[in-house]
């Protein structure tokens, strides 16, 4: 059993199975899965930018067309800029100082220019990442406005989500984005140096991005290009899509792969990787597995950047996935790529509150990852010595600083501390929930997750609703114990 309290059995929920969900038309051979329909309005962005890439500088316009969604009048609306982190302060782990500012300190900012809301302007208060939009007349229930920004931005030459080297700049978190507004009010947490700091409602993304006619831009969503005697203009359309995220270079290499179910993989290099085959092969097989566990990958392309990042690792975005360059070049399983295309259903489609439950995402896309890269005596080989070693880390007096997985980001003081926690420690528990559930209800489990909140925000009593329902177990004690108590729970089945 997983804890020593008892509970009733409940009644199973509805399921659904892949086969069941609705399917789009394609070019593809296979026709994939669509979005599951959104249950309230979304937000569009509209945005046209100028990239200058020698000075590493951009002027945009973004139009947001927001519904207010909640039972009250909106007297403000908030934004989140993160890249305004940057502008003095420096949102980094110690840890990766060396790495992050490996060419010397280096700021950026992104500065508006100006407001209106449907054509009327407005008063804008910016404070660090939070931008205020006074609005003149209240917004009811179920109205929709239009809001226009107008901005200047500087990429700071850093290895980070935005940065640039002499090779590329890339943005990731570089447009700013509508806060979250749910039952506690508006999200406008600061850009917390621990962890993935944001929290964002999935919405349809329009974004035009000109360049010198030499570079290539790779980015978020279907892409066309236009090019005028001086200048190329990429257009990118992405439906339902978490964040808006692209890269350009004028050394892009393409090398392409195209899926049995017709999903084009692009990979983009500035540097001499020798494994291209392998990256390539890899991502296919890590949507392949993903899709065969959750729900089939609802788009048509998958884009892999190479790119600058604080550490070996990579960072996920919607349809777009950025790698570390020394990493990509030395690696030799490359399991944070499988690790940032599965964040492609954990985070992009199902979203949650990273800065409150990054467990949702981190912990459950780490678990499931385990089956493109070993079998089931591997994996639970993995889990004990993961077990052991967490364990052992658990009973120093003053290591880690915090010990749940109900930890915020702003608890932890170090980068290692929250790997160990919200990777680590969710990784278990989600193991030991497909222990309790079985290979086939745990499968099930995943499937009514993705019916009941494919493009929406979960939270965890939502997730924990849905393994409860699916199952027909009251998981209240085990859930309390894995998120809660500072100590481990048992290792299932008593051991190794």
């Amino acid at each position: 059993m997983l804890c020593a309290c008892s509970g009733t059995a409940k009644t199973p929920g509805p399921s659904v199975s892949v086969s069941e969900l609705p399917l789009q038309e394609s070019h593809s051979p296979t026709p994939s899965a669509t979005p599951a329909p959104a249950l309230q309005p979304v937000s569009r962005y509209n945005v046209e930018l100028t990239v200058s890439p020698v000075e590493r500088t951009v002027t945009g316009i973004m139009r947001v067309s927001f519904t207010n969604t909640t039972p009250q009048p909106m007297f403000s609306i908030y934004i989140n800029a993160p890249l305004n982190a940057f502008e003095s302060g420096s949102p980094v782990p110690e840890e990766f100082n060396g790495k992050t500012y490996a060419n010397g300190l280096d700021y950026g900012y992104i500065h508006i220019t100006s407001a209106d809301v449907d054509n009327d302007p407005v008063q804008v208060n910016v404070t660090g990442t939070v931008i205020e939009i006074s609005l003149s007349e209240q917004l009811q229930p179920n109205n929709r406005l239009e809001l226009r920004l107008g901005f200047e931005a500087k990429v700071p030459m850093i290895n980070h989500r935005t940065g640039a080297n002499e090779h590329a700049i890339w943005f990731g978190n570089f447009l700013p984005t509508l806060a979250v507004y749910d039952e506690f009010g508006w999200h406008t947490e600061p850009y917390y140096s621990m962890g993935d700091p944001f929290y964002t409602e999935a919405a349809d993304y329009n974004v035009s991005i000109s360049t010198p006619l030499d570079y290539i831009v790779v980015g978020t969503g279907e892409q066309t290009t236009s090019a005028t005697p001086d200048t190329k203009v990429s257009r990118f359309s992405a439906t339902l899509a978490r964040d808006f995220a692209f890269a350009i270079s004028n050394e892009y290499v393409l090398s392409t792969l195209t899926t049995k179910t017709g999903v084009y993989i692009d990979l983009y290099t500035y540097t001499d990787i020798t494994n291209k085959d392998y990256v390539l092969t890899l991502a296919e097989k890590s949507l392949d597995w993903f899709s065969s566990q959750i729900s089939p990958y609802p788009f048509q392309q998958l884009v892999i950047a190479e790119v600058g990042l604080f550490g070996s690792i990579g960072m996920e975005y919607p349809q777009i996935v950025f790698i570390d360059s020394e990493y990509l070049r030395t690696s030799e399983k490359l399991e944070s790529l499988a690790h940032e295309i599965g964040h492609q259903w954990f985070y992009n489609i199902i979203g949650n509150n990273q800065i409150d439950n990054a467990w949702m995402d981190e912990g459950l896309t780490t678990f499931v990852q385990e089956g493109i890269f070993g079998s089931k005596a591997d994996i639970n080989s993995k889990m004990w010595d993961n077990y052991s070693y967490l364990e052992d880390i658990l009973t120093e007096p003053t290591e880690p600083t915090t010990r749940r997985l109900s930890s915020r980001l702003n608890e932890f003081t170090k980068w290692s501390d929250y790997y160990r926690i919200h990777y680590l420690r969710g990784e278990l528990m989600f193991y030991a929930l497909a222990e309790e559930l079985g290979e086939d209800g745990f499968k099930q489990f995943l499937g009514e997750y993705y019916r009941r909140f494919a493009f929406k925000i979960a939270t965890p009593e939502d997730l924990i609703d849905t393994a409860e329902d699916s199952s027909g177990q009251d998981l209240t004690c085990f859930f309390d114990g894995w998120i809660n108590d500072e100590t481990l729970p048992p290792f299932p089945n008593g051991g190794e």
